[in-house]
Formats: structure tokens, C-alpha cells, sequence
């Protein structure tokens, strides 16, 4: 197959929102206006991965000097599972190698009907060259672990850019706890 990844572009727009309706609940979701706007800020780019001129999977990514923190990776269903996400998440770290590289992914816990999802998308990062930091993000009543392409988290720098990140997005910052 032929992959060409592209920044996006409006005409992307409609195939992007299904894929990201598709891929992502609610809860861990902002508004199509705020992601948006914050491209238009350049204070984010988002990368969609084509395959014949269909978009595969996208991957938002927050932009911060020396600092990237991956938003959102999703794969468009027909796509996943055949290397897809793999092929966009390396193709970034490699175009992101000097940067420190941040994502936080949804609480891994038995006690969750998707445990077996959540544990899969642990194993998926850390295949592909992401550390699990101990160190959780809490927002409200969601619960994220943090990861890093780096196997020390400089936890004062992750807030500084959390907060920042919380103003782009009109919310509050999220509380960065230790795991014991």
C-alpha cells in the first residue's frame, strides 16, 4: 500500500469528524470548534495518514517548543489493526526525535468493561517506544495514565505544559499525582 501523510486541510474535514466521532466517547472528547481553533492558533497540527487518497487515521498533536503532546491517534475502523497506527505514531516520533513526547491514555483497570481495550492501547505505546511514567493525570471523574517517549518524567514541566494546554482548551488543569 501506498501511505502519504499530510497536514490537514479543510477538505479532510468531513472524513476526520467521522473518524474521530467513531473513535473517541464523549467524555473524551472537545468540541470539533476548539480543536480547530487551536490549529488556527498554530498551537496544535493534526497529520492525517492517506491510503489511495482515503484518510487511514488522523493523529492530533498539541505543540509547545521542545514539548508534543499527542491529543488523539485514531484509526478509521476498516484500517485498524493492519499496522496503521504504528505506521503515523512512528513516522511522528521520528519527525519529533529531539522533542519530549507526551500522551495520556484512558485508567488500566479490572474493574472497567473495556479493561482489555485500555490494557491493548498500553501495550500498543509501549511497543512503540512509550514509558508509562507513574504518574496519572485526574480530570473530574477521568483518570489518565501519562506517558512519555522519555523513561524520566520531569513532572514540573509536564504541569507547566498541562496548564497550558488547559488554556487552549478553556479547562481547568488536570491534578498530576505519583502512583505509589
Amino acid at each position: 500500500m501506498e501511505y502519504e501523510i499530510k497536514k490537514f486541510t479543510i477538505k479532510y474535514y468531513q472524513d476526520l469528524k467521522k473518524i474521530y466521532l467513531d473513535s473517541f466517547n464523549k467524555e473524551n472528547r472537545y468540541s470539533l470548534i476548539k480543536l480547530l481553533l487551536n490549529l488556527y492558533f498554530k498551537r496544535a497540527n493534526i497529520y492525517v495518514l492517506l491510503i489511495k487518497n482515503d484518510i487511514s487515521s488522523f493523529l492530533y498533536s498539541i505543540e509547545n517548543k521542545n514539548e508534543r503532546f499527542i491529543l488523539y491517534l485514531a484509526v478509521k475502523e476498516n484500517y485498524r489493526n493492519k499496522g496503521i497506527g504504528t505506521y503515523l505514531l512512528k513516522w511522528y516520533l521520528n519527525a519529533n526525535n529531539d522533542k519530549e513526547i507526551y500522551l495520556n491514555i484512558d485508567e488500566i483497570n479490572k474493574t472497567y468493561d473495556d479493561y482489555i481495550i485500555r490494557k491493548k492501547r498500553l501495550d500498543f505505546y509501549i511497543k512503540n517506544n512509550f514509558y508509562d511514567t507513574n504518574y496519572i493525570s485526574i480530570n473530574n471523574d477521568l483518570i489518565s495514565h501519562i506517558l512519555s517517549n522519555k523513561q524520566e518524567l520531569n513532572v514540573e514541566k509536564y504541569k507547566l505544559f498541562d496548564k497550558k494546554i488547559s488554556q487552549y482548551f478553556l479547562c481547568k488543569s488536570d491534578k498530576i499525582t505519583r502512583l505509589s
